[in-house]
């Protein structure tokens, strides 16, 4: 029989599914207790992964699209529960270039475009710089300057737990100084969060080096390969999305294209976009129209 503190995945799952509200920031940080609970049981990950090994046929996790060094427990299109081992500097194979394609990446600050509750597994656990940001303040270009505030410098110590708010929390992520484990309950974007950036930024000089490659990014990037291969044949598609598109990048980067392709038109195609109830949109077409505007 298990002890009452303690939780079995399948059981974790199926008090998130009956009672959190993935919309309302609260219910999801009251899955903290329980969160512990399955933290408590410390043969979780090991039963895991050797009863995926057994089943030598299958595709070994085929739904992990994240880190190389992550192991995806559980997943649906609400919530992820994953275990992430973090290797001591001495340990790593892998450089902070790596930052895009999804490994761990220490020193350099970004932030997420997913909120996550995370609690200390195994091990002493990584150190981290959190800072936090305005999201709706920033267009996201590279070299913008932002304002950083810092809240903490902490330690996942084993059992330690930390919430970390999508678009608004950023962190310098340290190595452990011996090899460590977490648990993490993901929450997968929804609604606004489909459509944010991921950034890297500059804490010194309270900058965003660039975007990261999310969903967001490629999306942007899709829009200028479509324009090299099919110029003025795509601005009437373009046109009809660039109001009502529901993500700010895209739609910015819509106008800046129509704009080059018929820069006659300029006021036309930024002209919705100057009284837009979004400011960083606001922003950039008075940018591109050259006026002044009060963007509070």
């Amino acid at each position: 029989m298990m002890d009452e503190n303690m939780m079995t995945l399948d059981e974790f799952v199926a008090h998130v599914k009956k009672h959190v509200d993935f919309d309302d920031e609260d219910s999801i940080r009251a899955v903290e207790p329980y969160l512990r609970k399955l933290n408590n049981n410390k043969d979780l990950l090991c039963e895991a992964i050797c009863d995926e090994i057994r089943k030598s046929f299958n595709e070994f996790q085929p739904s992990n699209t994240y880190q190389a060094t992550g192991y995806i427990f559980y997943k649906d299109e609400d919530f992820i529960v994953r275990a992430v081992c973090w290797l001591p500097e001495n340990k790593r194979k892998f450089t902070d270039t790596d930052i895009d394609r999804g490994l761990l990446v220490f020193s350099a600050p970004h932030d997420h475009d997913f909120s996550f509750l995370t609690v200390g597994h195994y091990g002493p656990g990584y150190y981290s710089d959190i800072y936090e940001y305005d999201y709706d303040s920033v267009l996201g270009e590279c070299g913008e300057s932002v304002k950083l505030s810092k809240l903490e410098f902490t330690q996942l110590n084993q059992d330690s737990t930390f919430f970390f708010r999508a678009s608004r929390d950023l962190h310098i992520q340290i190595p452990p100084d011996e090899l460590s484990i977490s648990l993490n309950f993901m929450i997968r974007k929804r609604g606004r969060q489909k459509y944010v950036d991921q950034f890297w930024f500059d804490i010194d000089n309270q900058k965003i080096v660039r975007p990261l490659e999310n969903d967001t990014y490629w999306r942007a990037k899709s829009i200028e390969m479509i324009s090299a291969l099919m110029g003025d044949g795509c601005f009437d598609p373009f046109y009809e999305v660039k109001d009502s598109h529901s993500c700010r990048r895209t739609r910015i980067k819509i106008m800046k294209t129509l704009e080059q392709m018929k820069p006659e038109m300029k006021r036309e195609i930024w002209g919705n976009a100057l009284t837009d109830k979004d400011s960083v949109i606001r922003k950039a077409a008075f940018d591109a129209c050259n006026m002044l505007q009060d963007i509070e």
